[in-house]
């Protein structure tokens, strides 16, 4: 387990070691445009002061198999393993246990899958595509609060400061969508009733791969993802019909190419995930056509 975690606190210095320079400058429409210069590498002691470890201690004999999400909540840390379906909290200072959520299982308060999951200051909200449910726990004891009917079947999902929801859907060939709506994302209330929809797309268009989220999180930006164009949404959690779009400057990108073998994915230039944005600073992960992952600090 400690060995498993510490691993990620390596990421952040790695990361930006191997940073490339990133300019933007504005474009037609509205939307910025990230310009890739892979000539200006620096070394992380010029952004990076010190870097601290925090060991995390065992929790009830249940080990994590794969680190697929963390979020900040209070003080603790809200960590997710879809492939076990497991949500694992600890202190953020002692790195203590603190609760988990391991409730696979057909009854009250369990649930079939971990499809995807979501925090807010008092909640951790579990989406059950298998059974079409969110799930509700308490974000400070992991203990179960009620369930409700999902509208649809997401492939992601984030919380909003009005209680509602962000929900994400895209198509990969089989469409999984609201009757009558095609769009990547929903919008929903805190009864999830869906008020508003976001990035229509033709039947007879999708994706060529998958990711294994869509969403990032941090303060009051959600930043949305996905190969239906060459860059990046970012939007308002007060208001996610306010935002703007990030364009990359690829030379061989996945935009309007949903044809593609899968094969061929990696000979094409993408986002391999949706950035993560602290303040002024966005880290992007990318492919430039040779099939290897690359990061950039804009």
């Amino acid at each position: 387990m400690k060995n498993i975690l510490k691993s990620v606190a390596i990421i952040c210095p790695m990361l930006i070691s191997s940073c490339v320079n990133i300019n933007k400058t504005d474009a037609e429409k509205g939307i910025d445009v990230i310009s890739i210069n892979k000539s200006g590498r620096f070394t992380s002691d010029t952004l990076v002061e010190s870097v601290t470890y925090l060991g995390l201690k065992p929790l009830d004999d249940c080990e994590i198999s794969g680190i697929d999400k963390i979020v900040r909540v209070d003080s603790l840390y809200v960590i997710g393993d879809f492939r076990r379906g497991i949500i694992c909290a600890y202190d953020s200072e002692s790195g203590n246990p603190g609760f988990i959520i391991n409730n696979i299982g057909q009854g009250p308060g369990e649930y079939s899958e971990l499809s995807c999951f979501c925090c807010d200051k008092s909640r951790i909200y579990v989406v059950d595509n298998r059974r079409q449910q969110m799930l509700a726990y308490d974000a400070l004891s992991g203990k179960f609060i009620e369930s409700k009917r999902m509208p649809i079947i997401p492939d992601d999902v984030e919380s909003l400061d009005n209680g509602g929801f962000l929900f994400v859907t895209v198509p990969l060939g089989s469409r999984r969508k609201l009757p009558n709506s095609n769009h990547r994302v929903h919008i929903s209330d805190k009864d999830l009733n869906i008020v508003d929809n976001l990035f229509e797309y033709k039947d007879d268009e999708f994706d060529p791969i998958g990711q294994r989220y869509y969403l990032t999180k941090n303060n009051n930006k959600i930043v949305f993802g996905s190969l239906m164009f060459d860059g990046y949404t970012v939007m308002d959690d007060r208001d996610p019909s306010k935002y703007h779009q990030v364009k990359i400057d690829f030379k061989n990108g996945l935009q309007g190419k949903s044809d593609i073998d899968m094969r061929d994915v990696k000979n094409y230039d993408h986002l391999t995930l949706p950035p993560f944005i602290s303040g002024n600073n966005a880290i992007i992960s990318y492919t430039l056509g040779d099939g290897y992952i690359e990061y950039g600090l804009w």
